[in-house]
């Protein structure tokens, strides 16, 4: 299996802002706490039994990753590694976009990778909007995505086909049902046995926060409220 150095993450979006640089992790799990960001290996999800990670409001759980050759015959598959590493990140300053990045330690080659996990809300009152997936491919790499998601309108977001290009390629963004608070992302990843491969992929989440009452619609129900108590003051 050829080992190709470990490249500078980025999500890709226009207008968005990028994930630097990331070092590999030194620690078994860090920052998977609540705070912004978090980083882990796969080694460290596997190998640690109910393997959870908060990122502000949202906890990452059920991780499920394997690969298999996508071109029978063609050689080596490089696909999951223990040392492929997974990045958590809450993006802006209102924290209403969240981030998984997976960066391959060998760059994904022949091989079809598949994986799942769940993203619940942990607390407050934030909605899910949107979701979206993005990769990138070294030249004379061919490979595409496809990202399902539960408890949204329409699933899955692929990309066209299998591209040829030695940059990154984004996914239609998706909605979610109204007052999704959980949902489980299912990725599927083809990558061709030529070329460098495809060097990370990401999951994208844009949640809302939910709006006031609309102010006709406070006044009725005032007003409601109002008249059912006089009929339980009048029957009493």
């Amino acid at each position: 299996m050829k080992l190709h150095p470990i490249k500078a993450l980025a999500f890709g979006l226009v207008g968005s802002a990028a994930l630097g640089g990331l070092t590999p992790a030194q620690a078994a799990v860090t920052g998977c706490a609540g705070q912004t960001s978090g980083t882990a290996l796969w080694s460290d999800i596997v190998g640690t039994p109910g393997f959870t990670c908060q990122v502000e409001d949202k906890i990452y759980s059920n991780f499920s990753y394997s690969s298999t050759a996508n071109e029978f015959g063609a050689g080596s598959t490089s696909g999951i590694d223990p040392m492929d590493q997974f990045s958590f990140a809450a993006l802006g300053a209102t924290g209403l976009v969240h981030n998984l990045n997976v960066q391959a330690l060998n760059s994904f080659i022949n091989t079809k990778v598949l994986l799942s996990y769940t993203v619940t809300r942990a607390s407050g009152a934030n909605v899910f909007d949107k979701y979206t997936a993005n990769l990138t491919g070294d030249v004379d790499t061919t490979w595409a995505l496809s990202l399902a998601a539960t408890n949204a309108v329409s699933s899955p977001s692929s990309t066209a086909g299998f591209d040829n290009l030695g940059q990154s390629a984004t996914t239609p963004k998706l909605s979610f049902n109204p007052n999704t608070t959980s949902s489980t992302f299912s990725n599927t990843l083809y990558a061709s046995n030529s070329g460098q491969g495809v060097t990370q992929f990401a999951n994208r989440l844009e949640q809302k926060v939910p709006g006031p009452l609309p102010i006709l619609g406070a006044g009725a129900a005032f007003g409601f409220s109002r008249k059912l108590r006089r009929r339980v003051n009048a029957a009493a």
